[in-house]
């Protein structure tokens, strides 16, 4: 998706209003709050989670539950806050294993609320082994230019 620059002025204004709104609240917990701010997060772009077909609870054939799928786009594991981030990774990526070549998304983002990585799957040239780009960042820091950037697919 290509912005023009009024378009991307929005979308930073309305990262900054997320962030602020987001980082003042206390007792955020993954199970009560995670919907919403994923709601919100996907607002900033003016994607409407419904009309795009963004699925809260996704579920796998083996029954495991995805919390936030976008098929071909993005794949999200929300945590409660001070989670290990390393660990919600590493259980998106056996999500993202078991999912059919067709569906597996270009993102796959984990987050606390606080701390966000997203993780894109790169194909490495000339017979190299495949790896995950990372990057990280943290909520006050989405509005930079530089990292809501990595959301304009």
């Amino acid at each position: 998706m290509v912005f023009s620059s009024p378009q991307r002025r929005m979308i930073r204004q309305r990262a900054g209003e997320f962030a602020r709104r987001w980082s003042s609240r206390q007792g955020l917990r993954e199970e009560e709050h995670s919907e919403f701010f994923i709601d919100e997060f996907f607002g900033m772009f003016d994607i409407d989670c419904y009309i795009s077909n963004i699925i809260f609870e996704y579920q796998l054939p083996s029954g495991r539950l995805i919390d936030v799928f976008w098929p071909g786009v993005i794949l999200i594991e929300n945590k409660s806050p001070n989670e290990n981030l390393r660990e919600a990774f590493n259980q998106a990526r056996r999500y993202y294993e078991e999912l059919e070549d067709y569906l597996k998304p270009q993102y796959v983002l984990v987050n606390d609320f606080h701390e966000f990585r997203i993780f894109s799957f790169r194909r490495a040239r000339g017979g190299g082994a495949n790896y995950w780009d990372e990057r990280h960042f943290s909520l006050t820091e989405l509005p930079n230019n530089r990292n809501i950037s990595l959301f304009y697919y």
